[in-house]
């Protein structure tokens, strides 16, 4: 699970950095201002979900199951990880530094 400190955090760009879009001759802004509005119902899809689907389907009948067990494996371990991370015992120290100090 991710820490809110482990977010990349973005920033909006100031008017003097070249890559704004305020910069005169921007192409972002010229086409921004010279393209005829639409609604998104009326515009063409970014991608075909059927095809997507096809595709996603056409991959799993070819994967082996050797392939399959090793990314089920790697997943299985992570999510383990992570549990095992979130318990309250996660933050204790082992036995041994305890014995220590």
């Amino acid at each position: 699970m991710l820490q809110p400190s482990a977010c990349v955090c973005l920033h909006a760009q100031s008017e003097t950095e070249p890559g704004d879009l305020t910069v005169q001759g921007n192409v972002w802004q010229q086409l921004w201002q010279t393209t005829e509005g639409k609604a998104a119902s009326a515009q063409e899809p970014l991608m075909n979900a059927e095809k997507e689907a096809e595709r996603v389907f056409h991959d799993l009948e070819q994967v082996t199951p050797r392939a399959l067990w090793d990314q089920l494996l790697a997943l299985a371990a992570v999510a383990a990880a992570a549990m095992l991370a979130a318990c309250p015992g996660a933050a204790l120290l082992p036995a041994r530094q305890q014995l220590l100090q």
